[in-house]
């Protein structure tokens, strides 16, 4: 059994506890046990949580700890580490393991510590990597966060008020109707007499008893008195105010217009609404 002999050092016992910690951790404990003065302190265990108990029974006067770690756990075979207290240097006998397998087996857990530290260290430096590389991530992800919410901010302030479409809506009607009773009376008239029949049984109303007159420079004219066909058109505008609310008001408006600006379609309107399979003229 090798023995390795040297002067008290804490640093190196604090190394052996260290030493046996790591076997445990690995699931591979070792068996030792610590003697003081030739007391047997702490008896053969793979418990390392016992190791400290050998400092109470250091004392003033204590020349040596003995510190043995076994081999495995079914043998005896173990390496022994005596450190020597309160003496003289000149009397140590020089640190060295009495044969080669005490040397051997020192320099292999040197060996094992440099590997396990670099192997620390490497995990360390992939942790730092990997949190680095979410980090970014989280930053780009706030990032586009925020432009998700301003996004929303600009499409709530430029979404158009209900109260406002409306408005608007009846503002064009009103001004297509006003253009249309006023400049395109004949076409009018004549579009909404082949749509709009006048109901069964009803006729057309006499001429105006009176006349309309209007002052102009100072000398009165009188204006030509509406015809029957033209009472007939205001009579069809009285039926679709009654008949339309005033959004479908709107939108037959609408629709008038644009046969207004496309009259070669009005034919191709009415053939679609079979008016010429009617007894309705168009």
């Amino acid at each position: 059994m090798p023995v390795i002999e040297e002067r008290y050092d804490q640093n190196k016992i604090d190394s052996l506890k260290r030493y046996l910690k790591r076997e445990a951790d690995k699931s591979r404990p070792r068996d030792y046990e610590i003697i003081v003065d030739g007391f047997k302190v702490v008896s053969r265990t793979d418990d390392v949580n016992e190791f400290d108990d050998y400092e109470e029974e250091i004392k003033d006067n204590t020349r040596n700890i003995a510190i043995l770690i076994y081999d495995g756990a079914g043998t005896n075979r173990n390496t022994r580490y005596s450190f020597s207290l309160n003496q003289d240097n000149t009397n140590l006998i020089p640190a060295k393991p009495v044969n080669s397998l005490g040397g051997l087996g020192e320099i292999d857990e040197i060996i094992q510590q440099k590997l396990e530290e670099k192997e620390k260290d490497f995990k360390i430096t992939t942790l730092e990597k990997e949190l680095e590389e979410t980090q970014q991530k989280l930053t780009e992800a706030e990032e586009y966060h925020q432009q998700l919410q301003d996004r929303i901010l600009e499409l709530e302030q430029a979404k158009p008020q209900p109260n406002a479409l409306s408005l608007n809506l009846a503002e064009l009607g009103a001004g297509l109707l006003d253009g249309l009773v006023k400049r395109n009376m004949p076409q009018l008239a004549g579009i909404l007499n082949g749509i709009i029949p006048p109901p069964a049984g009803s006729t057309a109303p006499a001429e105006p008893q009176g006349e309309a007159t209007f002052q102009k420079q100072g000398e009165a004219q009188q204006s030509p008195p509406l015809t029957e066909r033209q009472m007939q058109n205001l009579q069809n505008l009285n039926m679709m105010e009654q008949v339309f609310n005033g959004e479908q008001l709107q939108i037959a408006i609408v629709i008038l217009r644009k046969l207004m600006e496309c009259p070669e379609q009005l034919i191709p309107v009415a053939q679609f609404l079979n008016l010429h399979n009617s007894n309705e003229q168009v």
